[in-house]
């Protein structure tokens, strides 16, 4: 699977779009994905030294955290479900990690555990 410079560009931008909204930083992102720092730059570039296979799952691993965190993904134009199953023919797809949500990840998404029960009352 190729993308255009355009098609790049645009999911660079709806990576790091998501990569804003996840609330974790890159550091943990790749810890949790078992990226290096340079792995993780080029994928979220998706410059033509990433690999599609790491796009994927740092696009299904970003989603995941955002929707954990009750948040709303960026939708993406590219990386599309279409597009899942035509490079799903060319190349295994990995899935990505359940996010575990922490405590302190917890607090900054919008409150303690305490008040969200709170507020569930």
């Amino acid at each position: 699977m190729s993308l255009s410079p355009e098609e790049q560009r645009r999911t660079s931008a709806e990576l790091h779009a998501n990569l804003d909204r996840c609330g974790l930083g890159p550091g943990e992102i790749r810890a949790d994905l078992g990226m290096s720092a340079h792995q993780l730059n080029e994928t979220l570039a998706v410059s033509d030294d990433s690999r599609p296979t790491d796009v994927w799952l740092v696009r299904d691993y970003l989603e995941k955290l955002v929707v954990a965190r009750g948040g709303t993904p960026v939708p993406y134009t590219v990386l599309t479900e279409r597009m899942r199953r035509i490079a799903a023919s060319w190349y295994p797809l990995r899935t990505a990690p359940t996010p575990v949500i922490r405590s302190h990840e917890a607090d900054a998404a919008g409150g303690t555990r305490a008040a969200a029960l709170a507020h569930s009352r």
